[in-house]
């Protein structure tokens, strides 16, 4: 599909999609009187986007959608490169230990040393993707995050033709 002479894929990226559907509550959606907004997704949503199979759903049928930019992926990064030049990014994150309201608030998973990803994290460590925002929120309670792989995004947002699209649809 082109718009504006750039070609945009009809197809959610899958390297992204599974990420998210696997960590992350939260999602592009949209919502009656709001329009499209970046949110925590509602159990329905939620239910909603971990249904969605890559290759067997097109963007214009997603309800809840992934950033509409293409992702810029980056190997082991630094804190401050992501936040000097994107706008915002999901992150493969490990942690030795992790603060109960951690715990309590994101999708982390304990390694016991026998996973295909243990050599990322000693065993007893955690495993997640989290935001940007979340990222931070981690360290402000004293969490030790180190930053495996990055999708980052220059732009953020719904652009018009997303929103023109989903209401013709």
């Amino acid at each position: 599909m082109k718009i504006a002479g750039v070609e945009r894929r009809n197809k959610p990226n899958c390297g992204v999609l599974w990420a998210m559907q696997e960590y992350s509550t939260r999602g592009w959606v949209y919502r009656e009187g709001q329009g499209w907004v970046f949110a925590e997704l509602t159990p329905d949503e939620l239910a909603e986007f971990k249904s969605y199979k890559c290759g067997s759903i097109t963007i214009p049928r997603m309800r809840v959608r992934l950033p509409y930019s293409l992702p810029v992926g980056r190997y082991k990064p630094e804190l401050r490169e992501l936040d000097d030049y994107y706008v915002n990014w999901f992150a493969h994150c490990t942690m030795s230990h992790a603060h109960p309201l951690v715990l309590s608030k994101f999708q982390l998973h304990q390694k016991t040393g026998d996973e295909p990803t243990a050599h990322l994290v000693e065993p007893g460590g955690y495993e997640t993707c989290l935001w940007s925002d979340e990222v931070k929120f981690c360290q402000e309670v004293g969490c030790e995050v180190t930053l495996r792989y990055a999708y980052c995004w220059y732009e953020w947002g719904v652009p018009l033709w997303r929103q023109l699209k989903h209401l013709n649809n």
